[in-house]
């Protein structure tokens, strides 16, 4: 097993200095952004929503939960997390009342499945994030090292998988510097 992982190591490390150097860039990204999702997967399926240090994620999934259900907004004082914006928990709340439909129906699979939204989330909020970095920075290589460190930037593996409406104000922030890098 272990030469195994170690020969498929080496080829990764191959494919990363080849795409480099030889100016394959959509390669390199396509790799490091793959691997980059490894760790984020890892942490989503070995731990628990409220084993992440959130002292407001019940709030977070009683708003969603809410919208799923009543089909409107609660009042800001109904809840610790209800003041807030609602659009990431309309979505969210579409994701989770269509689980409910398709048959996901124990509390844990459907809060797996709200983990998973974030996730998508997060990793849009990184292919924008790539997208800028190379309209903002000229030369490609120091741009691909700047993606690289977007992709692999350690408290990301944490917030990739939080239900809340952080990743979703990432997302719009960076789609807005996007458009703004554009002009």
């Amino acid at each position: 097993n272990y030469f195994l992982l170690i020969g498929v190591f080496i080829i990764f490390i191959y494919f990363i200095v080849h795409s480099f150097f030889y100016k394959n860039y959509k390669l390199l990204y396509f790799i490091l952004f793959a691997v980059s999702l490894i760790p984020k997967l890892f942490f989503l399926l070995s731990s628990k929503y409220d084993l992440q240090g959130l002292y407001d994620i019940d709030a977070h999934i009683f708003y969603i939960k809410y919208v799923a259900t009543n089909f409107s907004l609660p009042l800001p004082e109904s809840c610790f997390e209800c003041y807030q914006q609602p659009t990431y928990y309309i979505t969210a709340a579409v994701i989770y009342r269509l689980a409910q439909i398709i048959g996901f129906v124990a509390q844990d699979s459907l809060i797996k499945i709200l983990q998973f939204y974030s996730l998508l989330i997060y990793q849009l909020f990184l292919f924008v994030g790539i997208l800028t970095i190379n309209l903002a920075i000229n030369n490609r290589k120091r741009a691909a090292l700047a993606s690289g460190l977007l992709l692999f930037w350690s408290s990301g593996v944490f917030h990739s998988v939080r239900i809340g409406n952080d990743v979703f104000n990432y997302l719009i922030s960076i789609f807005a510097k996007y458009l703004q890098a554009q002009l």
